[in-house]
């Protein structure tokens, strides 16, 4: 059973053979076209199990109509894993793992797919790259 600082060692094992710019709580991993998504992760605890929720910046929900954050929780549907979802007035594509089971495999999955796919709606939605 791992725990919070294992996943933490687990992080940043991941981001030195990956070759991504690790800081405690934030992982900023390289996509294509010279851009760059961040991945913010924070833990929780949620009836007596802790949990890791990793979400990327799309862009500013102020900049979206209505009617396409719609779109969004339409798309949510279709996404293999994650949300979209609505964090201090952003779109963030965001997924939850569990601490006592994240492996270097699944961390380095997760990570990479929020990263890839919230870069992918950002550059759609929003253009160039804000980061």
């Amino acid at each position: 059973m791992a725990s919070r600082g294992e996943f933490e060692r687990n992080c940043q094992s991941v981001c030195a053979e990956k070759q991504w710019r690790y800081t405690e709580g934030h992982i900023v991993i390289p996509c294509p076209g010279d851009r760059s998504q961040g991945v913010e992760y924070r833990f929780f605890e949620f009836e007596g199990t802790w949990f890791v929720r990793l979400y990327s910046l799309i862009g500013s929900s102020r900049r979206v109509a209505p009617s396409r954050l719609t779109t969004a929780l339409d798309l949510n549907f279709r996404l293999p894993h994650g949300a979209f979802a609505i964090h201090k007035e952003e779109i963030v594509l965001v997924d939850t793992m569990r601490v006592d089971d994240a492996d270097s495999a699944e961390i380095a999955a997760t990570f990479g797919y929020v990263a890839e796919t919230a870069d992918h709606y950002e550059k759609t939605i929003f253009g160039p790259d804000v980061h």
